[in-house]
């Protein structure tokens, strides 16, 4: 073996060394990009106004008031769907009450916050833990049980909503990456 050959073999052996650190380095910042979008999400989550959104959301589920059924039946609550077709009915009308209002705005920030959480999943900025910890954040009962079925019912009530159009897509998605049951 000449000194050439020696001199060659220590270069090929940097080059190596050289390739590793940067594949580590440029994984490390990867996972450092993604912590930051996983703390800028935990405080929009965490903030007041998604708090809020969280609170009233369940307490109306829970509760029914404000109530929008059609017609008032003094022996029992409205159930749900029925309190939930006259909230959509309300807001897509063109006098909504403030009521339905307050609540249309408590949806919107839901269905935007785990919409951006979706794509960010699906576009690879978010992964693994990360990832797994946004999915399993409390506020995905609310979006599942309470704004989805909200979001429908406002498609519905619009009238003006296609089935291929792209709202029932993100809902689609929302609901395959939020509410199906975890293995």
């Amino acid at each position: 073996m000449t000194l050439a050959d020696k001199i060659q073999i220590v270069i090929a052996v940097c080059t190596a060394a050289a390739a590793v650190a940067a594949w580590i380095a440029a994984k490390d910042s990867k996972r450092a990009a993604q912590a930051g979008l996983f703390s800028q999400l935990m405080a929009e989550y965490g903030s007041p106004e998604m708090g809020d959104a969280l609170r009233e959301l369940t307490a109306w589920h829970k509760g029914g008031q404000p109530g929008f059924q059609a017609t008032f039946r003094p022996i029992h609550a409205p159930s749900f769907q029925e309190n939930l077709e006259g909230w959509a009915r309300s807001t897509a009308s063109l006098h909504p009450s403030e009521e339905a209002l307050k609540l249309h705005q408590y949806r919107r920030r839901i269905t935007y916050f785990f919409s951006v959480v979706d794509r960010l999943v699906r576009e690879g900025e978010l992964g693994g833990g990360f990832a797994r910890d946004l999915q399993e954040l409390t506020g995905t009962n609310v979006l599942c049980t309470i704004v989805l079925p909200m979001e429908e019912a406002f498609r519905n009530a619009r009238g003006d909503a296609k089935p291929d159009d792209g709202g029932a897509r993100i809902l689609t998605r929302l609901k395959q990456t939020f509410c199906q049951p975890s293995d």
